[in-house]
C-alpha cells in the first residue's frame, strides 16, 4: 500500500512539474530579438516574435503551438505547408518564445486578441483563413471563428 501511494505522489509531481518551472520568466531585450528567428511585430501587449512564409497570394494558414513549446515546434509543419502552395504564420503567444510577456491575465481571449492582431496586420485583405491549433483547440477555435466574419474552416 505504501509504495502505490509513493508511485502515485511521484506521478503527480512529475504531471504538475512543468506547471511549476516556468522557464520562460526572463525579461526579453533587443540582443535576444536580433539573436531569434524571423521577424517581430508590435500589438497592443508588446513584440509578438512571427515567421510567414509562402505565397502572399496564397489561402492563409496559422499555426498556434501547445502550452510547452514555442512556435519552433511548427518549423517543419511550415516548410511544408508553404511549398504544398499556402501563405503560413507561425508565431509565439505571449510568454512564450521570444514573444513578450505582458503583465496581464494570462487567458484564451488574450490569445483570441492575438491573433486577432496578427492577422489584421500581417494578412489584412484574407478572406480564407484556416487555424490549426495544439493547445485548448475547439474552444480556441471556437472563441475565435465567433469574432470572425470571413472565417473558413477551410483554404479552398
Amino acid at each position: 500500500m505504501t509504495l502505490i501511494v509513493a508511485l502515485i505522489a511521484i506521478l503527480c509531481f512529475l504531471a504538475l512539474l512543468p506547471l511549476m518551472v516556468n522557464k520562460e520568466t526572463y525579461s526579453l531585450n533587443e540582443v535576444h530579438r536580433a539573436e531569434a528567428p524571423g521577424q517581430f511585430i508590435e500589438t497592443k501587449f508588446g513584440h509578438v516574435h512571427y515567421q510567414l512564409e509562402g505565397s502572399p497570394d496564397a489561402p492563409l494558414v496559422v499555426f498556434v503551438h501547445g502550452f510547452s513549446a514555442p512556435s519552433y515546434m511548427w518549423d517543419n509543419n511550415r516548410k511544408v505547408v508553404a511549398n504544398a502552395g499556402y501563405r503560413v504564420l507561425t508565431f509565439d503567444l505571449y510568454g512564450r518564445g521570444y514573444s513578450s510577456r505582458p503583465n496581464v491575465k494570462y487567458d484564451k481571449q488574450l490569445f483570441v486578441v492575438q491573433i486577432e492582431e496578427l492577422t489584421a496586420q500581417l494578412a489584412p485583405n484574407k478572406h480564407s483563413i484556416l487555424l490549426v491549433c495544439r493547445w485548448v483547440e475547439p474552444l480556441l477555435q471556437l472563441l475565435w471563428l465567433k469574432t470572425q466574419v470571413k472565417f473558413l474552416a477551410s483554404p479552398t
